[in-house]
């Protein structure tokens, strides 16, 4: 399976692309509107990429930056005609976050994921049974059984949009040793996920690591989070994922703020154990059960 080609990040692409012809063609926003008898927000939220572009309205913006080469126009028309297509998670769309939507659209494209959970065991990793038994358990009376059901097929489908591909992304996973403590669903949903990770923790492209509560305090104050980094930093800035109770949160375009997390970040991993390490203790954590 290849890589995916999420709307949303074929959107991000557009974007920054787009966003680039207009500098090279030194146009401002403003006069950009003015050219195309558009409103200004309109040529503000296709830069943002908060909305998709319609080819006829890209064609016209090109003809505008004098983006003359054949074969970028031709790219550019394909990329905006799949960047509006439904995702595979459009069926959900209604019991998800709009920032989580995002988020799993860009996930699969990413070069490099950082992950850092305390309490529980990231949803990228869980299992079914695990998964179900977090989604009930967390906020039984803020989300309705049905909303639970379907953020439990996002969940399961994400996985295999992930682990699936031909070269996923390189995975970084640090956990508190509390994530593997915490019983959830009872003895035998916790034992088969600590088997599951265990496995994850041995493939080649996924790094696991374990801050054992002998280390004592540490810098995982922040809450779960995840930081995205993609294959070209320039031209598609990392992103931070905010992963709250009741909302969450995307954070772009605001490396100051990417950069205290991954520094955070990086004390984390310098405070846990190294990764075989990390399989004895989830091991052993499972046999103690």
């Amino acid at each position: 399976m290849t890589r995916p080609s999420a709307p949303s990040m074929d959107r991000r692409r557009l974007r920054t692309v787009l966003r680039t012809a207009r500098e090279q063609a030194r146009m401002t926003q403003e006069q950009v509107a003015a050219a195309m008898d558009w409103s200004p927000s309109k040529i503000i939220r296709i830069e943002s990429g908060s909305v998709s572009i319609s080819t006829n309205d890209l064609r016209a913006l090109l003809e505008l930056y004098d983006v003359a080469t054949p074969e970028q126009r031709s790219d550019l028309i394909v990329l905006a005609r799949t960047s509006r297509r439904p995702p595979w998670w459009a069926e959900y769309r209604d019991s998800l976050s709009r920032a989580f939507i995002y988020y799993i659209g860009l996930e699969p494209n990413a070069a490099e994921l950082r992950f850092f959970n305390g309490t529980l065991i990231p949803g990228l990793l869980q299992t079914e049974d695990y998964a179900a038994a977090a989604l009930t358990g967390s906020a039984p009376r803020v989300i309705s059984a049905e909303a639970a059901a379907q953020r439990l097929s996002v969940r399961m489908i994400r996985q295999v949009e992930f682990f699936e591909q031909d070269e996923p992304p390189l995975l970084t996973v640090v956990l508190d040793e509390a994530a593997l403590r915490r019983r959830v669903g009872g003895d035998d949903v916790m034992r088969d996920q600590l088997g599951r990770l265990a496995e994850i923790a041995g493939q080649p492209r996924v790094t696991v690591r374990v801050i054992p509560f002998t280390r004592g305090a540490h810098s995982g104050t922040f809450g779960p989070y995840v930081i995205m980094d993609f294959p070209d930093p320039e031209a598609e800035p990392p992103v931070l994922f905010l992963e709250g109770a009741l909302d969450d949160e995307l954070v772009r375009e605001k490396p100051h703020v990417v950069e205290k997390y991954r520094e955070a970040f990086q004390r984390l991993t310098d405070a846990a154990l190294d990764p075989v390490e990390t399989i004895e203790i989830i091991r052993r954590a499972a046999a103690e059960i």
